[in-house]
């Protein structure tokens, strides 16, 4: 098995990419449509500034307006998308994302200078997000040699130990056999009748045997709901959410 050498920061510093999260200190960063929203925008700037970014980069950002579907479009300026998915190789431009458990999912290609940004929660995963993006979007087909080139990062987000479900999520009976054979080492039943998913461990999996090779695949991420005092939780009832950035730099 290929061994890793350096930090997912080193590495990516060293191709020109930036790929970051806000933490709880740094305050709500989520999509309202309250008052908030004015110490919102303040926040986000701030956050662009602590990360060495003029402020004003948030307002010529491309946002993610979430849906938990599988819509994925490329961008090339500024703009509102609903989706779950943005893609540019526009040097300069951030891909901008507010969650609260599900996972923000970067996705570079090397050889393509292109970046995505993924929303990957249940949904999200369910529909292959990721790996539609190779093969629809990025024109990538299975294990072509090709998929060398491309490295995905995954941002905070809720880890299999505490995403629990009360039943077996029921869209999966809407899944093949072999589709739901593919959940199997990632959702189990616990001792307390609960179901456990895994899903950043899905996603890794799925892309590895799509053909990323595993040294390219940096799963390892900070879970929201063990870490209250970093990160805000949906699943602790919070409606405030941290921001994740991506960006190819100039």
């Amino acid at each position: 098995m290929a061994q890793r050498h350096d930090t997912p920061e080193a590495f990516l510093h060293k191709q020109g990419v930036l790929f970051a999260s806000s933490v709880k200190d740094e305050g709500d960063m989520g999509d309202r449509d309250d008052d908030a929203m004015e110490a919102i925008w303040k926040n986000r700037q701030q956050f662009f500034m602590n990360l060495g970014l003029p402020r004003g980069f948030v307002t010529a950002a491309a946002y993610l307006k979430l849906e938990h579907g599988d819509r994925i479009y490329e961008t090339r300026g500024a703009e509102v998308r609903r989706c779950d998915g943005l893609y540019t190789n526009v040097p300069g431009l951030p891909l901008l994302i507010a969650t609260g458990d599900c996972f923000p999912v970067m996705v570079f290609d090397a050889r393509e200078r292109r970046v995505a940004l993924l929303h990957c929660g249940w949904q999200g995963t369910r529909h292959h997000l990721a790996r539609n993006l190779l093969e629809k979007h990025w024109g990538l087909e299975y294990d072509a040699p090709r998929l060398a080139d491309v490295h995905v990062f995954f941002g905070p987000g809720i880890c299999g130990a505490c995403y629990r479900h009360r039943e077996e999520p029921a869209q999966l009976n809407d899944h093949s056999l072999e589709e739901r054979a593919l959940w199997e080492d990632w959702i189990r039943r616990e001792s307390d009748g609960h179901y456990y998913v895994d899903l950043s461990g899905f996603i890794a999996e799925e892309l590895w045997l799509y053909g990323i090779p595993f040294e390219n695949i940096r799963s390892e991420a900070t879970c929201t709901y063990e870490h209250p005092e970093l990160f805000f939780s949906h699943r602790r009832g919070q409606k405030a959410r941290f921001m994740s950035v991506v960006m190819l730099e100039r």
